[in-house]
């Protein structure tokens, strides 16, 4: 990976490279997480950084590869409806209903009502309304709602870090740290 400054290498190993591929080959579902990317392609790498005792010769243990227009689904923790009482109709809460419905999944839908006085109430949808995060309803709901009607909550956590795989002397993978 480089960008207009510095570069560090990335590692693929056998196991990730393999589920790769496979995915790749069974491509008739749009909905992979992983792929192998075109060559520079831009990509969203997850992994841990290997630091060999060598200043500049860090790399990274790739455990991830998603394209970039699936990061927005895969990594948005939940998402904010921003609603005015004094312009949102019944129509437009049924739009909000029905756009839930029709992109049904795993992140959780809010609403932030605020009314004539300035006073705001956060309300939570029931997980029947909980949602994948595509590009279709983000536009959908800021059709239906307007164009700053929408907030994304990342999701900030850490993912727990996968075993390494090393080569042993007895030509046999193991899944440890160890020399």
């Amino acid at each position: 990976i480089e960008d207009l400054e510095n570069f560090i290498e990335c590692v693929i190993y056998h196991e990730l490279y393999r589920k790769l591929i496979e995915e790749s080959n069974n491509s008739s579902s749009t909905e992979n997480e992983s792929f192998i990317p075109e060559p520079n392609s831009p990509v969203f790498i997850e992994g841990i950084i290997d630091f060999n005792g060598e200043v500049d010769k860090h790399k990274i243990i790739v455990q991830k590869l998603v394209k970039l227009d699936k990061v927005t689904e895969l990594y948005t923790k939940e998402i904010i409806i921003l609603l005015n009482e004094a312009n949102t109709s019944l129509k437009t809460i049924q739009s909000i209903r029905d756009i839930c419905l029709k992109y049904p999944g795993n992140t959780q839908v809010v609403i932030r009502a605020t009314n004539a006085e300035g006073n705001i109430a956060f309300i939570s949808a029931s997980e029947k309304y909980s949602v994948a995060v595509k590009n279709a309803l983000i536009s959908e709901v800021k059709k239906n709602v307007g164009e700053k009607s929408l907030h994304l909550v990342p999701d900030r956590s850490v993912p727990e870090p996968k075993q390494r795989h090393q080569f042993d002397r007895s030509n046999n993978w193991n899944n440890n740290y160890s020399n």
